[in-house]
């Protein structure tokens, strides 16, 4: 084996570390990423939802009014 062969074979040995070390960090971020966005959604989603319950109680005290009106006019 000759010297170029190596060193380079010595600095890919020595720098697989900090590449590990970099994707691990990457993959982190991204874990953290979608677990604010899981959030964020979860959020949206009951927001969405407290809404159409409120939507649907006034809708039904409405209709409640109607069959009230029409029986009381029968």
């Amino acid at each position: 084996m000759d010297w170029p062969k190596t060193l380079t074979l010595t600095v890919s040995i020595l720098a697989l570390p900090g590449i590990v070390v970099l994707y691990g960090n990457g993959v982190h971020a991204s874990i953290e990423s979608f677990r604010t966005e899981a959030a964020a959604d979860r959020r949206a989603h009951q927001a969405a939802m407290d809404t159409f319950r409120h939507e649907m109680r006034a809708l039904a005290e409405r209709q409640a009014r109607v069959e009230g009106q029409l029986i009381a006019n029968q």
